[in-house]
């Protein structure tokens, strides 16, 4: 993995990680490394004068690492320096003065400015292989995204699927649709049909807590969101339960709800589903009952992926 290797390779890595405030010094430390890399580079000029250069570098800390840099980034060997804004700078483009380009297996992705989302970079490099690791999105496929976030499964999985193919993007947290609508605004991709509520074993509306990536349903919470059962929710959208072919699942634990509201679309069909099981209910994590639930339905389940626990089922 990206992660491992590159820490190996550069001990004093650990440096970054003592607090998050940053001081004038830094920031003149990191502009002069991206200077003695590329000095005549029109990338790495555009990243200083417009102003990008430090928000950038912390997004893909972030990302690569799910570090935060020190105040000692001086103290950092100019080795590290160098391998940490040299992956930086090979990553990146510039499509104007409102977003910038990531390529990522050869598939381009636009994140927009000022970085929201730290962790954008750090799913394509860690979790993306774990959902794909055992079924291969095709063309013209029918993709289901339950806890879509901030889009960027769907947003890969859309040009994976193609213009025939569609992406049913599941969100119900109000704060997170701010951000999916506007990176989707910012990809502009054609084929992904956006329901903005969660997914559960009936259609009702619940008691929800917002909190980012950690958002979930539940007991006396203030807010209230729409929840569906898929069963009933792809009736409604005309989706026939024969064309899904794999489901990406992310719902902090609503996940033993949900498979119970789509037994007849894993019964008539036979998509294959990589579920986010790390979330733990009742002292005990939930890759356990799912696996109880989609064995029961016919289908081969096993959980894998530890660094982001993934129970995975399909049927013959």
């Amino acid at each position: 993995m990206v992660n491992q290797d590159i820490i190996e390779q550069s001990k004093d890595i650990k440096l970054f990680i003592e607090d998050k405030e940053i001081s004038g010094a830094d920031k003149e430390a990191f502009i002069n490394v991206i200077l003695s890399i590329e000095p005549k580079s029109k990338k790495a000029m555009r990243l200083i004068s417009n102003g990008y250069a430090f928000d950038l570098f912390l997004f893909f800390l972030r990302g690569l690492f799910r570090l935060e840099p020190s105040k000692r980034w001086k103290e950092i060997s100019a080795k590290t320096r160098d391998m940490l804004i040299g992956r930086m700078l090979a990553k990146i483009g510039f499509d104007g003065p409102e977003s910038f380009k990531v390529v990522h297996e050869n598939r381009s992705f636009l994140f927009p400015f000022p970085v929201r989302d730290e962790y954008a970079l750090s799913f394509l490099l860690n979790e993306l292989p774990g959902y794909l690791s055992e079924y291969n999105i095709r063309e013209k496929d029918v993709v289901l995204d339950l806890g879509t976030y901030h889009g960027w499964f769907s947003i890969y999985a859309s040009k994976l699927v193609g213009d025939s193919g569609k992406i049913i993007a599941f969100e119900p947290d109000s704060k997170n649709l701010i951000d999916l609508k506007r990176n989707l605004k910012l990809n502009d991709p054609e084929n992904i049909i956006l329901v903005e509520k969660g997914t559960w074993d009936k259609t009702e509306t619940v008691s929800f807590k917002e909190d980012s990536g950690g958002s979930r349903v539940c007991d006396n919470c203030e807010t209230k969101i729409n929840v569906t059962a898929l069963d009933q929710e792809l009736k409604e959208l005309k989706i026939p339960f024969e064309s899904i072919k794999f489901i990406k699942m992310d719902i902090e634990g609503a996940e033993l709800e949900t498979i119970d509201g789509m037994n007849e679309l894993l019964s008539k069909g036979k998509p294959s589903l990589a579920i986010a099981s790390y979330h733990v209910r009742d002292g005990e994590k939930t890759c356990y009952k799912a696996e109880e639930k989609l064995k029961k339905l016919g289908y081969h389940v096993k959980t894998g992926y530890p660094s982001h626990l993934t129970t995975y089922a399909w049927k013959d």
